[in-house]
């Protein structure tokens, strides 16, 4: 789209269409004709449409620039407005990306389903891959080609408008009603700038994010599709941010989000319903909360999460470590264990603290020739699933880190 500006204004409407005018209600009469207001796309390259004394305010979309050299609005107004649209392109690709793209083409037989200049879902799962240091060759790519799809939104955000300003100051002896139009405005633009300004300079700029794929985001909420993993890093960047934003006033504002794990063939409108399902949990579940791999957690708690996750998938690249993905897949079996305790009652399953302890004993602990214990540290970080109370808590959402890391290290 060439266009910059949106043009608004009032005049008689024609009888001419206009595919780039979009006409409102009526409002009053221009030399005895019905006026109604309108607002029509210009393109910077039209001479003196920016000059018409039918139009009283321009918007610019997106661009930094507001008005081109030599151009003049005769002292209406002009709002600069940004809109986040950004697309994965090819040429936008860090290199490893590209060299990813170019691989998966090369195993097609029909150069028609070739990706090229703007990446579809299915090339955009392919950069769900990676290539681990140790990879001997290029057929050592890691990672389940899967897309993530995140919708977020604030918290409480009809609330804030409708009982955040209430409260009166006190200014040179006098009460002042904190209540008007410009906190209204003022903070309904920052929210915006934030998911329509901040959301695309990141997804535009960063390196790890360009190949996220933006469906919406402005207002108080965004829906988005990238790679998984990306997405994922991507959802704890923005709350971060966010955060930041709102100087880390986390108990009266926030922000809730829902990441669906979906193949690249899939519906993207049944995706789309699924991440919408896991963001409605996240803000029943007490707000301030993201749903992931079916797992509820709060922001807060999800740092020793993703920690623990970096642990595994370290150790996992580690020959000398017993963390192994068998090991890890017994870890899943044991979460779901302690979930039928917690949950459902069931006292056969208790079982499943022994059995840890007892896998723990015999395929992780390594001792040198004196009897001693050579690998302290991978026990320190597994005895966080064995003692109380940490246990409680991270049994319950170990389903994340295990998942994150299984997907990650599918061959």
């Amino acid at each position: 789209m060439n266009t910059k500006y949106f043009a608004y204004g009032r005049t008689v409407q024609t009888s001419v269409r206009k595919d780039n005018v979009i006409w409102f209600f009526e409002n009053g009469e221009i030399d005895n004709k019905a006026s109604r207001y309108f607002v029509e796309v210009l393109s910077p390259k039209e001479k003196g449409a920016f000059s018409s004394e039918d139009y009283f305010f321009f918007q610019t979309v997106h661009t930094g620039a507001f008005l081109e050299k030599g151009k003049t609005t005769k002292g209406r107004g002009i709002r600069h407005r940004f809109l986040a649209n950004h697309i994965p392109k090819l040429d936008g690709l860090e290199l490893d990306d590209k060299r990813i793209i170019d691989r998966k083409n090369s195993e097609l037989e029909d150069e028609s389903d070739w990706e090229k200049e703007v990446l579809t879902f299915r090339g955009i799962s392919w950069l769900s891959k990676w290539l681990p240091e140790d990879a001997r060759d290029q057929n050592g790519y890691r990672g389940a080609e899967l897309l993530g799809i995140l919708r977020a939104d604030i918290d409480n955000l009809g609330f804030l408008f409708s009982s955040g300003f209430k409260k009166t100051a006190v200014e040179k002896n006098k009460e002042v009603d904190n209540v008007t139009v410009s906190r209204y405005l003022t903070f309904s633009r920052m929210v915006d700038t934030f998911f329509s300004g901040w959301v695309n300079e990141i997804l535009s700029s960063h390196e790890e994010f360009k190949a996220i794929y933006t469906v919406y985001s402005g207002g108080d909420d965004l829906f988005i599709v990238g790679p998984w993993e990306r997405v994922i890093k991507f959802a704890i960047h923005l709350n971060d941010k966010f955060r930041e934003f709102t100087c880390d006033n986390k108990r009266n504002i926030s922000l809730s989000a829902g990441i669906a794990v979906v193949k690249p063939h899939y519906p993207i409108s049944s995706g789309a319903e699924q991440a919408k399902v896991l963001l409605e949990l996240a803000r029943q579940s007490g707000k301030d909360s993201i749903a992931l791999f079916g797992t509820i957690v709060k922001w807060d708690e999800l740092s020793p999460l993703t920690e623990f996750f970096e642990f595994l998938d370290e150790k996992l690249h580690d020959d000398h470590s017993g963390i192994t993905f068998g090991f890890v897949n017994r870890l899943l079996r044991y979460h779901r264990m302690y979930t039928k305790v917690k949950f459902e009652g069931r006292v056969e399953d208790i079982k499943y603290l022994p059995l840890l302890n007892y896998d723990i004993g015999r395929n992780i602990i390594k001792r040198d020739r004196e009897g001693q214990i050579s690998n302290l540290d991978e026990l320190e970080k597994l005895n966080i699933l064995r003692e109380c109370p940490p246990r409680e808590r991270f049994m319950s959402s170990l389903k994340i880190p295990i998942f994150w890391t299984l997907y990650r290290n599918r061959k």
